[in-house]
């Protein structure tokens, strides 16, 4: 399978990455993340390239990894630095090491040319970085599905009023409706004679409130991110 290279992918949540050997599979290789002595993240081919095993299944020493075969010692770059019973390394006695970075709360990497890797080019959520805000960290559930079945169910918010009944579905979603405030358009439900505008429908929170306010706060659902302010045309 053809995969797109040069770009970020969440690798794992940064609060899982500890001083493990931690195995992953991404774009079809196979990848173990650990953390050096300082906390930063590493990344290299879950592979040693003497006898092919895992190097998850080794150990850490110190900021490298010793196979677990017959102990030849990679650092955190890639480079064998250690092979028992000998002092020359073998100029091909390496692995291959990928960029790493953390961003929200995230380990990023980037499984392309290394030197195309620009950390600038992750997707940034301003509001994770906001006092105001409180970040929610989910969980990774498992689904025996195509992913872009999964792509269609998340981009389909309209089957959570009557698939969803005993979670977040509620009979108001289904009268959720598009708002034109000038240039943009806005998702908004109509609950009673109070109409409730929930930001923009890519996802942005709004940028200006409805012309009279009743209740501003902050919340988090299956929307995403965005502030709730619910508007009466009765009510200053």
């Amino acid at each position: 399978m053809t995969f797109v290279r040069n770009a970020w992918y969440v690798a794992a949540w940064s609060r899982d990455l500890g001083r493990t050997l931690t195995p992953r599979q991404i774009l079809g290789e196979n990848v173990v993340l650990y953390r050096t002595e300082d906390g930063s993240p590493v990344a290299l081919r879950d592979q040693c390239p003497h006898r092919l095993l895992p190097l998850s299944m080794g150990t850490l020493q110190g900021d490298a990894v010793q196979c677990g075969y017959h102990g030849m010692t990679f650092d955190a770059a890639g480079r064998c630095i250690r092979i028992p019973g000998q002092e020359r390394m073998p100029a091909h006695a390496e692995v291959r090491s990928y960029p790493v970075t953390e961003q929200t709360g995230l380990v990023w990497i980037w499984m392309g040319e290394a030197e195309r890797a620009d950390p600038e080019k992750i997707f940034d959520l301003p509001q994770y970085h906001d006092p105001a805000w409180r970040p929610v960290h989910g969980d990774a559930l498992a689904v025996a599905a195509d992913y872009l079945s999964l792509a269609d169910n998340l981009c389909d918010p309209a089957h959570v009023t009557f698939v969803h009944q005993s979670t977040l579905g509620t009979s108001r979603r289904a009268e959720r409706r598009l708002v034109d405030e000038g240039d943009v358009r806005r998702v908004a439900e109509i609950v009673g004679e109070a109409q409730i505008v929930r930001g923009d429908i890519e996802g942005i929170a709004m940028d200006r409130p409805p012309r009279r306010i009743v209740i501003l706060r902050q919340i988090e659902d299956f929307f995403g991110i965005g502030p709730l302010r619910i508007a009466h045309p009765d009510q200053d």
